[in-house]
């Protein structure tokens, strides 16, 4: 059965077809590789903790290392944070959408999930908003 690719992967997919084109296929080859090796040594972990490792943790290792085949370790670090960092904003607009549909429907389950947004805030490192959990003007 054929694993559910990960955003890390397709973004590792994405750079490697864009940024590499002659040595794709290679590094999509060495990026599995890799990944399958991680997912050996790691098979005996807990359902709960495999989830994650198979989620995040080990693409996000394995796409560091294949990319450091072809750049310097600390941009291969830059380009795998910018896949999860982009992720990340991805989620904070969704978060901030759903926060002002609820807000205009029932602003007080909006202080229940305010403590996620400045999560996701803190995270990507974008100001505190004033007024969070008290109106619109957090989005």
């Amino acid at each position: 059965m054929k694993r559910k690719e990960t955003y890390l992967s397709r973004d590792f997919r994405d750079t490697a077809a864009q940024r590499f084109p002659a040595q794709a296929k290679q590094l999509n080859a060495a990026f599995d590789m890799r990944l399958n090796a991680l997912l050996a040594e790691n098979a005996d972990a807990s359902k709960e903790k495999q989830y994650h490792l198979k989620r995040q943790i080990l693409p996000d290792i394995a796409a560091y290392e294949t990319l450091q085949r072809v750049m310097p370790k600390e941009e291969a670090l830059q380009t795998v944070h910018g896949y999860v960092e982009r992720l990340a904003r991805t989620s904070h607009k969704q978060l901030a959408a759903l926060l002002h549909i609820l807000h205009t429907q029932n602003p007080a389950c909006v202080c229940e999930i305010s403590v996620i947004f400045l999560v996701f805030r803190y995270t990507l490192g974008l100001p505190q908003a004033p007024g969070l959990a008290g109106g619109p003007d957090y989005v």
